[in-house]
This record gives C-alpha cells, sequence and structure tokens, in this order.
C-alpha cells in the first residue's frame, strides 16, 4: 500500500460521522410563538362563537341574501343599494345555507385577532421585544373574545364590520411592518388595505390619524432618528388623509359627543336586556384592578431597567411604552367617538382596548431579573382572569342570538306550512326582537321567507300583512297571528265578542267610586271622595300622586314626579276591531291643555309607549293606530293617562269612538 493511500485511510478513520440533526422547534424564537399564539386564537375563536353556526338569518340578513339572489337574473338595483358584495362568495359556495355563512364570519373574527396580536408583536418590537410574542399573543385572545362582538359576528350582515375592520387592522400592521423593516414592498400593501376599508365602512375614517401618530411614534429604525419627525410621519402619511377626504363623498357621516353608555360599555360590556351591569361588576372589575396593580408596579421595572442596563452612546436606546399607551389611548378615543350612526358594537374599538392592557400589563422589561418575572406572572394571572370572565360575558351576549334564531327558525317553518294550505291569509303580527337582537325586521321581509331563493316557489303572493289591510278586517278573512309567550302562529277567531270597555259612556264621578278603588288596588295612586264634608276628608300623604273624586269629574294630580293611571281594562286583539282605535278623553276647563296616553303590552309592562292627542273643545283625541305595539303586538294591550309633574288633569268622560265620527276633524 502506497504512503498516498494509507494517508487517506487514516484521514477517513480519524473523521468524525456525519449524523442528521433531530428537527426541534424553538420555542424561544418570537416567530414560532406568534405561529402557536395564532392557532390557540383560532381554537378560542371557534370555541367562542361556535354555538352561532346553526343561527338562521335574523334582520337584514334576508334582503342582502335576496339582493345577491336577484342578480343572477340580471338585477343590481339591491345590490346597488346594499353593501353585500362580501356576501356573493359565501352565497355561490353555500347558497342559503347558514352554515357557511357563520363560518366565514368566525374565520374572519380570528384573522382580526390575528393581526391585532401582529400589531401588538410590533410595537413591542419597537420597545425592544423584551417579551417575545407574549403581549401578543394576549392582546389577539382578548380582542377573540370582547363580548360585545357578539352580534357582529353572530348575524350574517355583520360582515360588513369584520371586513371593514380586518383592512384597517391590516393597514395598520403593514405600515408598521414598512416603518421598522424599511421594506417599501409593505407601504403600497398598506395604501391598498386603507382604501378598502374606506370603502367599505365610515368607522375607517379614524385611520388617516391612527397612521400619523404611528408613524410619530418613536422606533428602533432609521425613521426614528429623522430630524424633523413630524415632516417625515406626515409625507407618509399624506395618502391616507386624501383616501379618507375621498371616502367622505360616498360615506355621509356625524361626529357627536361621546355617549356615556358607550364607555360603559367599553368596560362593562354586557347586554343589559339579559342581565344588569351591577351583577357582573365584580367579574370585569377583578382583573382590570389586577391589571392596574400590576401597572403601577411595573415603575420598579423602570428603576432595574436603569441600574442594570449599560447604554451605548451610539445606541438608540428603546423609548418608553409610555407613548404607545398614549398613541393607543388616542386610537381608543377616535373608535369610540360615534362617526356613523351604525356604529354600535364596538367590534373595532376593541383592538386598540386590547392592546393597551397587554402592553401595558404584559410589557415588563428585563424578564430574567426576578422582580420582573413576578410582576409577569402577576400580569399573565390577571389576563387570564380578563380573558376568563370576558369569555363568560361573551356567551351571555351569545345567548339571546342563538334564542332569537330558534324563534326565527320556529315561525319560519309555520308560516310555510300556513302558505302551502292557505294561499291566501293575513298575518297581524310577527317576532320583531328578542332582548335586543333584531328577528325578522320589516314586514318586507316576511314575505321573502316564502319566495326563491329561501323556499323553491313563490308562496309570498297570497299574503297579506296587517299593515296593508284596512281596519277593521271582513268577516271571512283568514288570520293568523304570531303568540310571542307561546311561539305559536295561530288563528285568529274573528267571531269573538268585542270585550267591553267599563269606561265608555261612564261619567267619571264620586258616583264610580267602587270602579276606582279597584282600579287602583296595588297602586302608588292615593284615592281621595272629595264630595265629603270637611271632617271626613282624608289626609294626603306628601309625595303620592291623587285621584280625587268630584261630583262630576275626577281630578288626577301626580305631585313632584309623572305618573300614570291605568285603566283597568285589557284589550284584546284591537287590530280586529275598528272601533278600539280612537279614544276620546273630555277633560274639565281646570285641566292642564295638554293630556298624553300611554300604551302597553299586557307580556311586557316595561315597554311602554306615549301618545299626544288632539284636542277640540273640551274632548281629546288619541288615535292609536299610532303605536305598532298596540296594533300589532298580538298581545292584550292597557291603555293609561300620563299626568306630568305638577300638573292637574280633570277628566269627565273616557270613551272608544268610531273612525267614521272624527273623520271630519
Amino acid at each position: 500500500m502506497s504512503t498516498s493511500e494509507n494517508f487517506t485511510s487514516a484521514k477517513a478513520e480519524t473523521a468524525p460521522k456525519r449524523q442528521l440533526e433531530r428537527a426541534r422547534v424553538d420555542f424561544s424564537s418570537t416567530k414560532t410563538q406568534m405561529l402557536v399564539g395564532a392557532i390557540i386564537i383560532c381554537v378560542s375563536c371557534l370555541v367562542a362563537y361556535g354555538q352561532t353556526v346553526l343561527v338562521t338569518f335574523l334582520g337584514q340578513d334576508l334582503t342582502y341574501i335576496q339582493a345577491i339572489a336577484e342578480t343572477r337574473h340580471g338585477s343590481f338595483e339591491q345590490l346597488l343599494a346594499n353593501p353585500t358584495s362580501f356576501l356573493l362568495i359565501d352565497y355561490l359556495l353555500y347558497h342559503t345555507n347558514t352554515l357557511g355563512f357563520h363560518v366565514s364570519n368566525i374565520l374572519l373574527t380570528a384573522s382580526c385577532a390575528i393581526v391585532v396580536g401582529l400589531i401588538t408583536l410590533e410595537l413591542t418590537g419597537r420597545l425592544g421585544n423584551r417579551n417575545g410574542a407574549l403581549s401578543a399573543i394576549w392582546a389577539g385572545l382578548l380582542f377573540s373574545v370582547y363580548p360585545l362582538h357578539a352580534q357582529s359576528v353572530a348575524i350574517v350582515s355583520g360582515r360588513i364590520e369584520l371586513m371593514a375592520s380586518l383592512f384597517y387592522l391590516l393597514s395598520v400592521f403593514l405600515f408598521l411592518r414598512y416603518r421598522l423593516i424599511e421594506e417599501k414592498q409593505y407601504f403600497p400593501l398598506s395604501l391598498i388595505a386603507a382604501a378598502l376599508a374606506l370603502f367599505i365602512s365610515a368607522q375607517s375614517l379614524s385611520l388617516p390619524i391612527v397612521i400619523t401618530l404611528l408613524a410619530i411614534h418613536p422606533g428602533r429604525n432609521r425613521f426614528a432618528q429623522a430630524k424633523n419627525a413630524i415632516a417625515d410621519a406626515g409625507s407618509c402619511s399624506g395618502l391616507y388623509w386624501l383616501m379618507a377626504a375621498i371616502s367622505l363623498v360616498i360615506h355621509p357621516f356625524f361626529l357627536g359627543p361621546v355617549d356615556k353608555k358607550t364607555l360603559l360599555l367599553l368596560f362593562f360590556p354586557i347586554n343589559e336586556t339579559v342581565t344588569s351591569v351591577g351583577k357582573i361588576v365584580p367579574l370585569i372589575l377583578i382583573p382590570l384592578i389586577g391589571a392596574l396593580l400590576v401597572l403601577l408596579l411595573k415603575s420598579q421595572i423602570a428603576k432595574l431597567r436603569h441600574n442594570q442596563s449599560v447604554q451605548v452612546a451610539t445606541k438608540l436606546r428603546s423609548p418608553s411604552s409610555t407613548i404607545t399607551a398614549l398613541v393607543l389611548t388616542v386610537w381608543l378615543a377616535l373608535a369610540v367617538l360615534p362617526l356613523t350612526a351604525h356604529d354600535s358594537h364596538l367590534f373595532l374599538a376593541a383592538a386598540p382596548f386590547s392592546i393597551l392592557i397587554a402592553i401595558l400589563t404584559l410589557e415588563s422589561g428585563n424578564t430574567a431579573n426576578k422582580d420582573a418575572k413576578l410582576l409577569t406572572t402577576c400580569g399573565l394571572l390577571a389576563m387570564s382572569l380578563l380573558y376568563l370572565s370576558w369569555n363568560y360575558l361573551l356567551a351571555i351576549n351569545l345567548k339571546p342570538t342563538v334564542e332569537g334564531s330558534q324563534i326565527v327558525e320556529n315561525f319560519r317553518r309555520q308560516l310555510i306550512n300556513i302558505a302551502t294550505v292557505s294561499p291566501n291569509f293575513t298575518l297581524t303580527n310577527w317576532p320583531k326582537s328578542h332582548l335586543g337582537v333584531p328577528l325578522v325586521g320589516s314586514a318586507e321581509n316576511i314575505k321573502l321567507f316564502l319566495a326563491p331563493p329561501f323556499i323553491d316557489r313563490d308562496l309570498s303572493q297570497g299574503l297579506v300583512i296587517m299593515k296593508e289591510a284596512p281596519l277593521p278586517l271582513t268577516d271571512n278573512s283568514n288570520v293568523y297571528q304570531w303568540q310571542q309567550a307561546h311561539g305559536v302562529l295561530e288563528s285568529v277567531a274573528k267571531a269573538q265578542v268585542p270585550e267591553p270597555f267599563s269606561s265608555k259612556n261612564m261619567v267619571w264621578s264620586a258616583a264610580s267610586k267602587p270602579y276606582f278603588i279597584e282600579l287602583l288596588k296595588g297602586s302608588e295612586w292615593q284615592l281621595i271622595d272629595s264630595t265629603r264634608q270637611s271632617k271626613d276628608l282624608e289626609v294626603v300623604r306628601r309625595g303620592v300622586p291623587v285621584v280625587s273624586l268630584l261630583q262630576q269629574s275626577v281630578r288626577l294630580w301626580a305631585g313632584d314626579q309623572a305618573a300614570i293611571v291605568w285603566l283597568k281594562d285589557k284589550i284584546t286583539q284591537p287590530v280586529l276591531h275598528g272601533d278600539r282605535c280612537i279614544l276620546k278623553v273630555r277633560i274639565g276647563s281646570d285641566s292642564a291643555s295638554t293630556v298624553e296616553l300611554a300604551v302597553r303590552s299586557m307580556s311586557s309592562e316595561n315597554s311602554i309607549t306615549k301618545l299626544t292627542g288632539k284636542r277640540f273643545g273640551a274632548d281629546m283625541y288619541f288615535d292609536l293606530r299610532q303605536s305598532d305595539s298596540y296594533l300589532f303586538s298580538g298581545e292584550s294591550q292597557q291603555i293609561g293617562i300620563v299626568v306630568a309633574a305638577g300638573d292637574i288633569v280633570s277628566i269627565s268622560k273616557v270613551e272608544f269612538v268610531s273612525l267614521e265620527s272624527v273623520g271630519s276633524k
């Protein structure tokens, strides 16, 4: 063997053997953390909104789907009048299967939450990214379960708000990306996203201000060292302002004062028709107070940074999180402002709110320090409590939508069955809302249930909505009404005898004392017979409204606060009786010049409609047809006389009169 061969053999024996290293996931990498966080956020959205996938079309959903369906027949009028273009793809894929529409809404919500996390990641990157993706993940999680998202996500027509918010957030993220790493391709993408957001909804009009503030915000890049930061920010945000000015032509808007109730909803996001705010105050305040305590203790971390960090003179120092907090606070204030009459769900406002909480609670400097670790642990505990409480409140806020969907689906099936058996029929009532959630909506939506694309053939031609019919109905009318309490669409017997009105043709005076004793039983009113001798006069209790019986009239006095005298009689099915529409009240000469009437349904006594009458001489006429709750609710109605604070109302007669008798007045 030659010398060269021996050398080669020896080298081969001494050389280390190459082995494939096992693949592993580096959880210390911010990218890996954010990828895992995105998966967790998606799971959070699926769990939180999973119950909405079976919700049927509610409110304006029917109109939007009908508009899209008509485009297949060459009609674009409805499509141009309604912002439905984002539902077109869903309709082509799922037709009228609501499951697909709701899955899309959930995925869009998850996308918004992930972008919220990415925005947080960019902002913490400007602060040195000391906690990796921790703050970003928690910001996305909080946004995903913000309780006021319930209707925006659970109702198909909320797609507009979801899409506008997604493009808005994408524009902010891409702009931050452009400013941080200075890659120019992100800037035009941000402009495109901003244009789409401004085109979709007027809620995006605050975007140029937010972009300008973020451009001024210092960061770890060359922009932070610019000599004229304001001029630099103005140059890169000018196109956003131009697009916002153009969008004003598309979206009329108004700017008004911040409603106090809106601010309360931001911190106590609960549907008050389901439960009172007082019941959930501890549930919300405990985690928020915990986050605040962590924020106060973080002042110690600032001292740790100063003592432990050695800064090189030429090295750019990371800015304080205070500046970031101020920018987010301004963004939050702009999102809360009532720019449009339709922005009531605060979907977009939850983004800066969630980011603000996450950054201030979890960003804690040198996390290797023992004290910093303790504060981070406390912050995580506060975030966990807040996430769980918001998740619970979201489930409460979603409950009315799920229940309302069951009501509408029950109504729709019964309506189709009746239309199939009885081609011609009249409907006097339908489910309009449930605990603040819109159900069927307008009368026009009812006919959509009976026509394509929601069913295979058109059954709507024989349906007459009560508002389209004259009063009273003819004896051969086939009348149906929706009984909300029982969930039944039942036939109304036209042959029923109208119940008498006890006060009709009866003079209100001391002679009707038994009627008033029964009438005022259990109420706040005090009854006094003023026809007695002075020695027998009752003592009037201070602050209590008084009904005083006179010889030919009754005098009502409410005291310091307005009060209502509810008449004993219940008016059942007033829409079926033409003689139950006009109420005449004869008032005395010493009475107040204006008297109001109150109408309420016996099934919802807290919902009261007040009507103003027209006076002719001593008589005041009240047209009860002005109140939808009276005519079309399908429930028994009760009428009351409103007495304003400090006023005296003297009444001598109350009766229903026919439409013909007041036709010339």
